[in-house]
Parts: structure tokens; sequence; C-alpha cells
């Protein structure tokens, strides 16, 4: 799968650009991105803000692809996008294996160690950074 095929399936759909909703999506994956680094993190809240910490990167990276005209149905084209067009292996495994650990929390119930989800926290922080700057 690449992001072609998202394109020509429809889960990657091409939009107008709406500066209002890409400000309202940057907003909301600043206040979740403070919200995670103001908790402080224990073992029973430690996958709740690695989850957190995805969504808020999911959030901006809409508002990046809504920047570029695409409004994108699953979290796999995302990824897609970031390899495929963006050219970029770094921040497509980072997103993946963020996704799965994310969906692992969300849909089995899989907890994460405090000590991993600080350092989840810390690579999707970074990733945070890399894409506001892009937008």
């Amino acid at each position: 799968m690449d992001w072609e095929n998202c394109v020509n399936e429809g889960t990657a759909v091409k939009v107008s650009i709406n500066e209002e909703r890409m400000r309202s999506l940057r907003n909301s994956a600043k206040a979740t991105l403070e919200f995670v680094e103001s908790v402080e993190m224990n073992e029973n809240n430690a996958s709740i803000l690695l989850k957190n910490m995805y969504d808020a990167v999911l959030e901006l990276l809409h508002a990046y692809l809504l920047s570029k005209g695409y409004k994108v149905l699953n979290h796999l084209c995302i990824g897609y996008y970031l390899r495929d067009v963006l050219g970029n292996r770094e921040f497509f495994y980072l997103f993946d294996r963020y996704r799965k650990i994310r969906n692992s929390i969300t849909y089995y119930g899989v907890r994460v160690e405090p000590a991993t989800a600080k350092h989840g926290i810390n690579e999707l922080g970074e990733l945070f950074g890399k894409i506001n700057g892009m937008i």
C-alpha cells in the first residue's frame, strides 16, 4: 500500500484549504500537548498520556494535510503521506510505531509502562515540533 493507493481508493480526498479548520486543529493539538506535558505520569495514567500525545500529533498532521489540500480518512494513509510524498521514512516509522502502540492500548487494553510512555512522548514531541514547523 502507498499514498497513490490511498488517493485512488478515496481514503485521501482532495479538499479546499480551510484556514479556520487548520487553525482549530492546530490549537487543539497544542492544547493536548500542553495537557500531556502538565500531568505527572504514573502507572495508572502512562498509557492514557501516550495515547493523548499520539492524538496531538495526529491532529497536527490533519492540520498539515489540510494545508496541502487533503482530508485523510485513516491513520495508515497519513503515514504513507509522510513516507511517499514527504519522502521522510523517519517520520513514517515513528508515526507508525506509535499508531500500533496506540491501537494496542485503545482496542486491546494493553498497558504501557511509564518508562516506555515517557520515551514515546519524547519521540512524539519531537515529531510534533517538526510537523508544527512545516505548517
